[in-house]
């Protein structure tokens, strides 16, 4: 079993259980551009291809990349939070954090 532990800006933590696996796109991955693209159309809620506001464009690039759970639910993951993947023992599986 995989958790997502997020730890925001102001340390507050917050973990979502992930399942038995996960998916994980970003922006900077190789080929994962148009999954990329799809999935913060699907979080902003708008068509590939609208027009965005402002506002729209300025939280879609704080967001670096998404983890999907075993059951299709998406977290978004913005820059300024840091990201591990832990295990079901507690320990660190993977650091998903935006690296600059």
């Amino acid at each position: 079993m995989y958790t997502l532990r997020k730890i925001d800006p102001k340390d507050v933590e917050t973990n979502f259980g992930l399942g038995e696996v996960y998916t994980f796109i970003s922006r900077e991955q190789t080929g994962s551009g148009a999954d990329f693209n799809k999935a913060l159309s699907s979080h902003l809620g708008k068509e590939i291809g609208t027009t965005l506001t402002d506002e729209e464009i300025k939280a879609g690039n704080e967001i670096f990349g998404f983890v999907f759970t075993e059951f299709g639910k998406m977290l978004p993951m913005q820059q300024k939070c840091k990201y591990y993947i832990m295990t079901d023992s507690g320990k660190t599986f993977c650091n998903l954090s935006f690296k600059e």
